[in-house]
């Protein structure tokens, strides 16, 4: 078994809570565009990470064998893994991700220089995560200090729900026809 910190966002938490996903290499190849994404196995265990929002909206067990889903009503073209809820926050909470990565009390491996976090996770849907990560996230998904109301959110659009032609790299505008 191996852990994962997936990076999605609350829109498509909101869309398939039973899945995560990942875009295909080429169209029509059914293989995904992440080689770290295709490592993960049935029987592995996922941090689902809410980018955006920052938030953890709790583990899951993968509970299947990686699938291409040709034409999704939501995510088009990608392949995905079937997930099962492990441990969640508490109801009507997501653990808020940044204050774990702050408290200088705590040291992730997934994160060698803090100030730098988000530049490890930039443009990737997943990244190994160590057994002590996983068991720092897990022990601290019901800690209060760390929650955040679920109320408070705002569910925000990212480049995945754009059609490809309006997807833009960081500091170029968006052209529409």
């Amino acid at each position: 078994m191996k852990y994962w910190f997936v990076v999605h966002n609350l829109k498509a938490y909101a869309q398939h809570p039973d899945m995560i996903g990942c875009r295909v290499k080429k169209k029509g190849a059914g293989e995904p565009s992440s080689k770290a994404f295709a490592e993960i196995q049935k029987g592995d265990k996922i941090v689902y990470y809410a980018v955006g929002a920052h938030v953890i909206v709790g583990i899951f067990d993968v509970v299947s064998d990686i699938n291409y889903l040709k034409n999704d009503h939501f995510w088009r073209e990608v392949v995905a893994f079937k997930i099962r809820p492990y441990q969640l926050p508490p109801h009507g909470y997501y653990f808020d991700f940044r204050k774990l990565v702050y408290d200088k009390s705590i040291s992730l491996d997934l994160f060698p220089k803090r100030k730098l976090w988000r530049t490890y996770l930039y443009g990737k849907p997943c990244k190994s995560l160590s057994q002590k990560d996983f068991a720092i996230i897990r022990s601290m998904l019901d800690k209060q200090s760390f929650m955040v109301q679920i109320e408070g959110i705002e569910v925000k659009e990212t480049q995945w729900f754009l059609p490809k032609r309006e997807r833009t790299k960081i500091g170029t505008s968006v052209r529409r026809p």
